[in-house]
């Protein structure tokens, strides 16, 4: 409520089935379950859709780096 609003709001986007397989070791309880995962990621895209800029995390990370920064530089 006091908080000023934010210039920008990123979502990083990824499949939770792609990020599973990035982090394939010492996943906590959270991170395996998968179904939980999609359902965090819906409740995000819902979020996304009034206004945030939505970035598909499941490329190469200079890709992604460079979408941001254009996101960002075109909203500062």
């Amino acid at each position: 409520k006091y908080l000023p609003q934010p210039d920008v709001t990123i979502l990083l986007d990824i499949p939770p089935e792609v990020s599973a397989r990035r982090k394939s070791a010492d996943r906590d309880k959270y991170e395996r379950d998968l179904a939980l995962l999609a359902r965090v990621r819906d409740s995000y895209l819902r979020q996304a859709a009034h206004g945030w800029v939505r970035i598909d995390a499941d490329r190469d990370r200079d890709a992604v780096a460079a979408e941001v920064f254009a996101a960002v530089a075109d909203r500062v």
